[in-house]
């Protein structure tokens, strides 16, 4: 028997309580959402540094803030998450961090920017969003749906995106209104009241709940892979996911640098960045729901192709050409937000998905920085993005390729060594 996920299924079929479940994490998500630091938090440091630090307590105090939310502490801090998730499930530990971030938002009330109290108060929201919450909603997701996985996934990242667009206009609007100490206290009474009764409806699996995922009985000859860590980190799957990432991933950001070298016309004042966001949130979902109907590494290997088209249209130099490229990689990059995450569920199943997943991350994580440098270096030793810009396209050529070649999902060693058993 061989796995097959291409069976024909409704959008809503049956499992209701697993999309209110997405909703749910959704809404949590508004308040959790960071890579380190919440951004809801940041927003509320950065104005309580405005408003009562001098000019040096501000600068080092943007330092102190940013510094929770950059380099690989986010990735460390998320590993032992993962393992807790795995371990006692999205459940308990959403319960046990999610407190952190709401007593988190309490202290800071209090805190007179940069003292103790505000380093309490960034440690426990750090700790609360990341130990606590960053793999709860994937996998919790994961765990309840197998047809519509990716399209689960992509709800929470649809709303969080949404809001981050609109945070901080909404924060700089309430601090304004009455002062960036209420609205602290306001956040934090939020929290409070919102996201802890949020966090006890949230359950593990939806046989916990007398349900299946998407809410009907798994189809007879239908094999799922269920991979433990160790089986995971020695497949080939794994490691060519993990490439794919890295190429894809690591490229974006000098792509994006390479693009601000080009001189334009003075005349040319398009502003892309209200429009690239809009079309990166629309991509999650389409590519979400894409990799539903067909086989996700395809969907996967495709962001490669389209990244390699936005790298065409960046060699042109063209206004029109790199503001095309600008949205071209917003699809690429937002079609696969989802997908990344969701493939780790296709490929090894429920049981350690999110140890195998965090490995994933943390594999890749050294690659964007070393690779961004190295380009923009080279960009300036050779005088212009040509030669960077051909070593990105092979890079994102390179992704494609390693997609495909992780193959179709297969089941685990020990399942199968069982069966033939």
């Amino acid at each position: 028997m061989s796995l097959n996920r291409n069976y024909p299924y409704g959008l809503f079929d049956g499992l209701f309580r697993g999309w209110w479940i997405a909703a749910i994490l959704s809404l949590i998500g508004f308040l959790v959402f960071g890579r380190g630091l919440p951004d809801v938090a940041g927003g509320l440091m950065t104005a309580g540094l405005r408003d009562v630090a001098g000019d040096f307590e501000t600068r080092n105090g943007f330092v102190f803030v940013h510094g929770f939310d950059s380099g690989l502490l986010p990735v460390l801090l998320a590993l032992p998450g993962a393992w807790l998730v795995d371990r006692y499930g999205p459940r308990r530990v959403a319960l046990c961090g999610l407190p952190a971030v709401v007593v988190g938002y309490l202290v800071l009330a209090g805190a007179s920017p940069v003292n103790w109290t505000m380093s309490l108060s960034a440690a426990l929201l750090t700790l609360g969003a990341t130990v606590g919450y960053s793999w709860v909603p994937s996998a919790t997701l994961n765990h309840w749906f197998q047809r519509r996985k990716a399209t689960a996934m992509a709800i929470p990242m649809v709303a969080v995106s949404l809001w981050h667009w609109a945070n901080g206009p909404a924060l700089e609007a309430l601090v304004a209104s009455v002062g960036w100490r209420l609205s602290t206290v306001a956040v934090g009474v939020i929290a409070l009241a919102v996201v802890m009764p949020l966090a006890w409806q949230i359950r593990d699996n939806p046989e916990d709940r007398g349900l299946h995922p998407d809410g009907t009985p798994p189809q007879p000859g239908v094999i799922l892979p269920e991979y433990t860590w160790r089986e995971a980190v020695h497949s080939r799957a794994f490691w060519f996911l993990a490439i794919g990432d890295a190429c894809i991933s690591s490229t974006v950001i000098p792509l994006l640098v390479l693009s601000s070298q080009f001189e334009f016309e003075s005349d040319w004042a398009l502003n892309s960045w209200d429009l690239t966001n809009v079309v990166r949130t629309a991509a999650i979902l389409a590519g979400a729901f894409l990799a539903d109907q067909i086989p996700i590494r395809y969907v996967l290997a495709g962001s490669g192709a389209v990244m390699v088209a936005a790298a065409a249209l960046l060699v042109t130099g063209s206004p029109v050409g790199v503001y095309v490229f600008e949205l071209v990689l917003a699809v690429a990059l937002g079609g696969t937000s989802a997908v990344r995450l969701a493939a780790r569920g296709v490929y090894f199943g429920r049981g350690s998905y999110a140890a195998i997943a965090a490995t994933g991350v943390f594999v890749i994580a050294p690659f964007q920085p070393l690779v961004t440098f190295g380009l923009l270096s080279m960009s300036e030793v050779t005088g212009g993005p040509l030669v960077p810009w051909s070593i990105g396209l092979v890079g994102c050529l390179v992704g494609a390729w390693s997609y495909l070649k992780a193959g179709p999902p297969r089941t685990a060693p020990w399942r199968s060594q069982s069966e033939k058993g």
